[in-house]
């Protein structure tokens, strides 16, 4: 038996336990498309196809079977990632933990856009939905972003905590209002051109971005609630500009700030991780070749599989076999987030994972879990 059958057997379990009523057609064709992603780490389909253990008479034929796969309208990357999306939504939050969103858009090598929300899962950032336009610029809120974050809003687990992060493409008003409108918290990077009004002041965002600078550390914390453009949205802002840095960050919230409340945007970075695990450090998303939005989003789903895979599979490894730093971590507890942040620089759960599944299919010994199967 190949690797990538030993591969594909487990994704196609997990998926058979995720999605019982998926046809089994699809359900073969994305185990063994996911299986050779993962032993590839390319996005790239002529390497993929390749690596497929079909019976072909020429490799043409397994490139044509990888095509028509991404060109099936059958299979949408939604409604596949919804049981994996909320399996790690309930372990994000299932101490009572906020669950961390992030919203962030990446161009594809200049032919796409693509839009993504991300779960914080550890230190790393795990795919949750996306969206893929032709072309680059910026997807608007009205038409992607909403829509977005509603099919999100509908698999959150009940009563969840919901802390929503994004730069300042996404510091609008009417993201705030949306936040607002759902009871989630938010951190909002915002412009340094949009109008502040208040009862005493009529300024914009820059200008206050100048006080804070010159006190530094300490920054620039309204304690009322400020107006925000044109359009009147209330929200309150903290303005931190630390030394060394070009720019102050700018952070909408929805409660009174702080230096801390302000620091907690830093959250937002693994989706940036999450990024270069599609592109160049992990899969290379850019080196796709594809030219239809829809055939790149379900090339996007089994590269989101193989993530989801590859994260869970490092996180319960550093629980059962935790590295010296990680076991430093537990004998030290005053010291525990500084040194398991600096075992995860040296090697993530995402890498670990990865190297763990192919060691594993190597020696065709028993995989880790995808979708954890009711008992």
């Amino acid at each position: 038996m190949s690797t990538i059958k030993h591969l594909a057997e487990e994704v196609e379990a997990s998926l058979k336990a995720a999605l019982p009523h998926q046809r089994k057609t699809q359900r073969e064709k994305l185990s063994l498309a996911v299986a050779a992603a993962i032993e590839t780490r390319t996005c790239n389909t002529a390497e993929i196809a390749n690596a497929i253990p079909l019976k072909a008479e020429n490799p043409e034929m397994r490139y044509q079977w990888l095509s028509r796969l991404l060109a099936n309208e059958n299979v949408e990357p939604d409604e596949v990632m919804i049981p994996f999306v909320e399996q790690a939504l309930i372990e994000a939050c299932q101490h009572g933990e906020t669950i961390f969103l992030s919203i962030d858009q990446s161009s594809i090598e200049d032919r796409h856009s693509l839009l993504m929300i991300s779960v914080r899962y550890g230190e790393r950032a795990l795919p949750v939905l996306w969206c893929v336009s032709p072309g680059i610029g910026n997807m608007g809120f009205d038409f992607y972003q909403e829509n977005l974050l509603d099919k999100v809003r509908a698999i959150l687990p009940e009563n969840a905590r919901v802390l929503l992060l994004g730069d300042r493409f996404y510091g609008t008003a009417n993201l705030i209002r949306y936040c607002k409108t759902h009871g989630w918290h938010y951190r909002l990077r915002l412009k340094s051109t949009l109008s502040v009004y208040t009862d005493s002041i009529n300024t914009n965002t820059g200008e206050l971005a100048k006080k804070a600078r010159k006190k530094r550390k300490h920054g620039l914390y309204l304690s009322d609630k400020i107006c925000l453009t044109g359009q009147l949205v209330e929200t309150y802002i903290g303005i931190l500009h630390e030394p060394g840095h070009d720019e102050a960050w700018i952070i909408a919230m929805e409660v009174p700030p702080t230096y801390y409340r302000v620091l907690e945007y830093g959250l937002r970075w693994p989706i940036e991780s999450l990024f270069s695990d599609f592109k160049t450090r992990g899969f290379s998303l850019e080196k796709t070749k594809l030219i239809y939005p829809d055939r790149v989003s379900r090339l996007i789903l089994i590269i989101s599989l193989a993530i989801h895979w590859a994260a869970r599979a490092g996180r319960f490894d550093a629980l059962q076999n935790p590295s010296p730093l990680e076991k430093k971590a537990q004998q030290e507890p005053k010291n525990d987030s500084v040194i398991r942040r600096a075992a995860r620089r040296m090697l993530s759960w995402f890498k670990r994972g990865l190297r763990l599944l192919q060691y594993k299919a190597q020696c065709l010994a028993s995989l880790p879990t995808l979708y954890e199967r009711p008992t």
